[in-house]
Order: C-alpha cells, then sequence, then structure tokens
C-alpha cells in the first residue's frame, strides 16, 4: 500500500467536500465563499516570467502568529513574507525549500505580457481596511492563448480571500497550479488546490483561523513615557501560544482568542504585566496598551564617612528607587576609587579642564597615582604635579636623557618608553615623581620598537602592551624569568571605511583588554578610545569620541583605580602652523570597573526589595586599622533587578583622620 502525503490526503479530502477543504497544524481552515471580485487600482512594475517587488503593506499583516509590514510580490501569482522564492512552480507544499511564509493564489508559471499586469489596492477604513493583491489578465507560459486573472485580498482582521476571473479551461482552472498558504518553516500548509481543475468565477476561498481576534496596543515606559521596543507578547489560543515583540515605536500587533484574551507582556528584569482587553467578535479586533513598570536605584550624592586612625566605624548609604516597580540587588562588589569617587554602571566624562590654561604647555602622557594627577612634558623632560581638579602643584625636573611619552602606572611609579631601536628592542624606565628618582625597568626583546604610541601594563599577569603604529606588542614583565621575551603580536584592525586612525595611547583595560585613544587622520572627525584585544588586536567597545574636533590631536591616556581613564588632546592640528586653541585633559567614565577586594570595607545585610518612590540603606563597616589618614575614595557597584541599570554605582569617600 502506498501512502499519501499528509497534505495530499487533505487535499483529496478537500476535494470531496469542498465547503471545509483542508485544516493544518496551526489551526488555519479553507471554507468556499461567495466572490466579490475588487480589481486593483496601483500597478506594480513587474513584468516577464522570472520577476518581483519587495513592497511595503498599508498595514501590518499577521500570518501564522507571525506580523509583516512588507512582502515579496511575485510574477508566478504569489507572495510570501521573508525571502524570494526560487522553486520551480508546482512544487508540493508544505516544504523547507523556498518560498515559505507564502500565500498561493495562482502558483503556476505564469506571464506578465502587454496585456497583463500587476495591480495593488487598498480600500475600506481601519481596522476594517483591505489589501487586494492582482494578476490581472497573466497568461499561462505553458499554454498559449491563455488569460487569467486571479487575487489575494488580506483583511484587517486576519481573514485572506482569494478569488479568480476569466477561468475558461482546465490549465485556467488551476491544472498545473498550486493554490493555499504555507508557513515560514515549510512544515504546515492549507493547500485548496494542487494541480486540479477546481478553481472557478463563482467560488472564492476564504482562509482564516476559527475563534480567533487580533490586538493591537502601545508599549510604553512606566518609568518615562516613552515608547519601549522588545518587550514580548503572548497570547495562548487553543493551546498554541504565539508571541510576538513590539517594535522601534512601541507598537504591536497580535492574534489572539475572541473570548476572553490574556496578553502577557514581559522582558528580562521587568514584571510581567497580564492584559485583559476584554472579548470581541470572531476576526474583531481589541486594544490593549500597557505601560512596563520597572525600578530605578540610584544613588543620591557621595556620602561622607570619617573614621580615626586604628578606629572602625559602620554606616548607613542610601538607594533609592524612582521607579515604578520594587527593586533589589543581588550582589555588591567593590571598586577603589583614584582622585575622584567612582561611579560604577556609568559611562562619559567625569570632569576636564585646559592644561595650556594652567601653564601645561606641550604635554602628553597623563595619569593619577595616589589621588594626584601626573603630566608628561617630553621636550621639557618634565612630569608636572596637579590637582584632579587642573591645579598645579609642582613640577618635577628629569634627567635631559629622559623623555617621558605615554605613561603607566606601575605600582608608586610611572614608567615610560625612554628609546626603541630594532636591535636593542624598547627600553623601559620607570620613576618615583615626587623625588625624581630614575630607574631602567625593564628592556624588552630586540625587534620589538613599541611603546612610543602606547604602553600600558597589567599587574595581574605582569606584562606590557607596547603599541608602534598599528603594531600592538605584549611583553613579559620583571617578575618573569624571561623579563622582556614576547608574548604575543597583531595589527590593530581598523574598520575598512575610515582605516585613517593612529594609535597614541594605551591604557589597561577590562579583562585583560587594552583602551587605544586613537587620532585620525581626517580633518573634519574626531578621534576615539576604543578596547583592543592584546591577543589577535580585534576591535570592540568604543569609549567615547575625543572632546576637540579634528586630526592628529591624540595623546596619552592611562586607566585610575577604578577602572576610568585620564585623556590629553592635543588643540585641533593646525600643520606648519602653531596649534590655536585650549587642549584638554579628561577623565572619562567607563562601563568596566576595576573590581577591588578591599579588606578594611564591608557590607552587612541589606533589604531584600526596596518599594518604589522608597529609599533603602546599604550598611557598611570601615575598619581603619591599616589604613593610611587622609581620603579614600571607593565605590560600590550593586547588581540591580532594575533593567534600565543592571550596575548601580554608590561612590563613598572616606576619609580617615
Amino acid at each position: 500500500m502506498r501512502f499519501l502525503p499528509a497534505v495530499l490526503a487533505l487535499t483529496l479530502l478537500a476535494f470531496a467536500t469542498p465547503a471545509i477543504a483542508a485544516a493544518e497544524t496551526y489551526g488555519y481552515t479553507a471554507t468556499a465563499a461567495e466572490p466579490s471580485y475588487v480589481e486593483g487600482t496601483k500597478r506594480v512594475d513587474i513584468s516577464g516570467d522570472n520577476d518581483y517587488r519587495w513592497l511595503g503593506l498599508p498595514f501590518p499583516v499577521t500570518f501564522y502568529g507571525t506580523t509583516y509590514d512588507s512582502a515579496y510580490h511575485h510574477v508566478d501569482g504569489y507572495i510570501d513574507f521573508t525571502i524570494w522564492g526560487d522553486s520551480n512552480p508546482g512544487r508540493q507544499v508544505p516544504s523547507p525549500n523556498r518560498p515559505n511564509a507564502a500565500v498561493y493564489a495562482f502558483w503556476d508559471d505564469l506571464v506578465v505580457d502587454g496585456q497583463a499586469g500587476v495591480w495593488t489596492a487598498t480600500d475600506g477604513v481601519a481596522p476594517n481596511r483591505r489589501y487586494i493583491v492582482e494578476w490581472r489578465d497573466v497568461r499561462l507560459k505553458s499554454v498559449p492563448g491563455s488569460r487569467l486573472s486571479a487575487e489575494l485580498v488580506f483583511g484587517e482582521n486576519g481573514v485572506i480571500l482569494l478569488q479568480y476571473r476569466g477561468l475558461d479551461q482546465p490549465a485556467e482552472r488551476g491544472a498545473t497550479a498550486v493554490v493555499g498558504i504555507e508557513d515560514a518553516r515549510g512544515t504546515s500548509a492549507v493547500v485548496w488546490s494542487d494541480n486540479q481543475s477546481r478553481l472557478s468565477d463563482g467560488t472564492a476561498v476564504r482562509l482564516h483561523v476559527p475563534g480567533t481576534a487580533i490586538a493591537r496596543g502601545l508599549v510604553t515606559d512606566a518609568n518615562t513615557g516613552k515608547p519601549r521596543s522588545g518587550i514580548a507578547l503572548s497570547a495562548t489560543t487553543g493551546g498554541r501560544t504565539v508571541t510576538t515583540t513590539s517594535d522601534y515605536y512601541g507598537r504591536y500587533q497580535l492574534e489572539v482568542p475572541a473570548t476572553d484574551p490574556r496578553i502577557t507582556a514581559s522582558a528580562p528584569g521587568y514584571p510581567a504585566e497580564v492584559l485583559t482587553p476584554g472579548s470581541t467578535a470572531e476576526h474583531g479586533a481589541v486594544t490593549a496598551d500597557v505601560a512596563i513598570k520597572s525600578p530605578i536605584l540610584e544613588a543620591p550624592g557621595t556620602p561622607e564617612i570619617t573614621v580615626p586612625a586604628g578606629g572602625r566605624t559602620t554606616a548607613s548609604v542610601p538607594v533609592r528607587n524612582t521607579g515604578t516597580a520594587p527593586g533589589s540587588w543581588s550582589a555588591i562588589r567593590e571598586v577603589e576609587g583614584g582622585a575622584v569617587p567612582p561611579r560604577p554602571g556609568a559611562s562619559g566624562a567625569i570632569r576636564s579642564w585646559d592644561p595650556r590654561a594652567v601653564g601645561v604647555e606641550n604635554g602628553y602622557g597623563v595619569a593619577d597615582l595616589d589621588g594626584d594627577v601626573w603630566v608628561s612634558v617630553p621636550s621639557a623632560h618634565q612630569l608636572v604635579r596637579l590637582t584632579p581638579e587642573g591645579v598645579v602643584l609642582g613640577r618635577t625636573t628629569l634627567p635631559d636623557t629622559e623623555s617621558p611619552r605615554d605613561l603607566a602606572v606601575v605600582g608608586d611609579k610611572l614608567c615610560y618608553v625612554n628609546d626603541s631601536s630594532f636591535a636593542g628592542g624598547a627600553v623601559l624606565h620607570c620613576v618615583r615623581p615626587a623625588t625624581a628618582e630614575v630607574t631602567p625597568y625593564l628592556t624588552t626583546a630586540p625587534g620589538i620598537v613599541g611603546g612610543q604610541s602606547g604602553l600600558a601594563h597589567n599587574p595581574r599577569t605582569d606584562v606590557f602592551h607596547l603599541v608602534d603604529g598599528t603594531r600592538l606588542d605584549t611583553v613579559k614583565g620583571p617578575s618573569h624569568a624571561d623579563a622582556g621575551a614576547l608574548v604575543s603580536s597583531c595589527t590593530i584592525k581598523f574598520s575598512r571605511w575610515d582605516p585613517s586612525y593612529y594609535p597614541q595611547g594605551a591604557a589597561l583595560g577590562p579583562d585583560g583588554d587594552v583602551w587605544i585613544y586613537e587620532e585620525t587622520g581626517h580633518y573634519q572627525r574626531s578621534g576615539r578610545i576604543e578596547l583592543i584585544d592584546p591577543t589577535d588586536c580585534q576591535a570592540g567597545t568604543i569609549l567615547t569620541w575625543s572632546p576637540i574636533e579634528g586630526a592628529y590631536n591624540a595623546a596619552g591616556i592611562e586607566a585610575d583605580a577604578a577602572g576610568n581613564v585620564w585623556v590629553f588632546t592635543y588643540p585641533p592640528y593646525a600643520g606648519p602652523f602653531p596649534s590655536k586653541g585650549p587642549a584638554n585633559i579628561g577623565l572619562f567614565q567607563t562601563r568596566y570597573p576595576a573590581y577591588s577586594d578591599l579588606p578594611w570595607l564591608t557590607t552587612l545585610a541589606s533589604p531584600a526589595s526596596i518599594p518604589p518612590g522608597s529609599t533603602g540603606q546599604v550598611l557598611v563597616a570601615v575598619d581603619a586599622t591599616n589604613l593610611r589618614p587622609g581620603v579614600h575614595n571607593v565605590a560600590l557597584a550593586l547588581t540591580t533587578t532594575g533593567p534600565g541599570t543592571p550596575i548601580v554605582g554608590v561612590p563613598i569617600r572616606v576619609t580617615v583622620t
């Protein structure tokens, strides 16, 4: 016995009982209906026998649970929603071969010649509009002299109608055509006619999912009132769950049960919302808007904690919830600050000032050491000490043999590449800036000439990253038996669309990556700070663009203890003329804090949840037994349940008296 394919069996059943022609696993049914042929009014630029156009739809169309706003319109009597089809007409459906997600009004090898055309039209008023696609007076390529018209009508309510005109001979009635619908995976279909002469002018084909309606609405953020994209909305009909997501404008459309529809709106970090818009008639429309609630946790200000030297104290640090849902945190990590209290989870400029305005000319490198900001001036063989606000505290003059450019903090020293040659390698010197004590620190293996375009140190693995042009070399530090040996080397890969970037400074980034300050060679663009993987030089996150637009004006960069970066930028390049205008030293917050385990700071029990509009407390204990007198800037990084603020930085200033 030969078993018939499931869809073919359904088709034969439909032929015997045309009132209900076919059904499939999703829930669509096809029934015969009274025709009401509607001519298209706008001609589509489709001709020949192998042509198509991708056209926007006048309203969203929900088909097999997915909502589309455009579709491919094909000369061969069908449209599909996902990708243009390449299978020959007449293949069996369903099939994973293209086309899929398709409505086959009359799928055959058709020709649109001078007497024929593909037309579209829209009629009705929302939410009851119709979109018509008509293949008018087309010819069957295999049947000379044939002419037929076929059309599909999408209802805004989810109903599809197939209609015909001028079917005078067996081939025109579908003897070599496929008529029906197919899902996007090519696993389910409703076939009204499969190479059978059973179409007629007097019968339309109505395709629909019984017992369903269309829900539409707008998703907004309850905190801001702005539209929210990417929110999942789902409903269950007859044991089948369909899901969609809100678009860029916050809009959605979803197939729902006509009786007692329930729509669940959800997204990671948001409490689920269940919408109950109420029952409607079959293929009616319901509206269900939703404002998605979420917590917003923030730290109001920078708490000050004072503790005597050798003493201990506890304090409460406030965290406020300004959102619309309860919020909490699941973990607390500590961040040791530098010159200013860090703010984990944020990014952008923290502060900036003009070094030329305070008397620092021709600077290059910049670094934070013990709460002070140090700027290198290679031409003067100097290191200038400043406050984080840009007040000059002093100048350290180095021997004339020293030419510090990009700086790297190593312990209590500032290090730089003082000289390099292919035969002798790169020579790193380090200086204790307060005393001007310079010591040779490391000489790399021959052939490594980097460092003039950027130097960074990773204390966890004791390796240096040296940049020369677009080459990034990683070498071993003094703690290794083969100090100076090459670990890896790669070429920084800039965008092929804009290759005119040149590294000028380097700083340690998160997870062992390296921040590179890149200047541009384009006069109408800006330099940028980009994260680079030192093992293969693949580019990653761009932290920020240069604070001064123009070419050839990037300089040094260095990370502070909190993982933020100090950056030196020259005035705009003026060619052979002296540069005019201000320079810039800026501190930029990154989203990648450098976490520390501070033995003198302990977080105690915290509240499980903070209601909207309320303030909770983080309890901390400070043990100053081994803490030096002075100011210590730190922060707590809270991993929160707020999707908009997954990491909340709580800055704290501890003063040991």
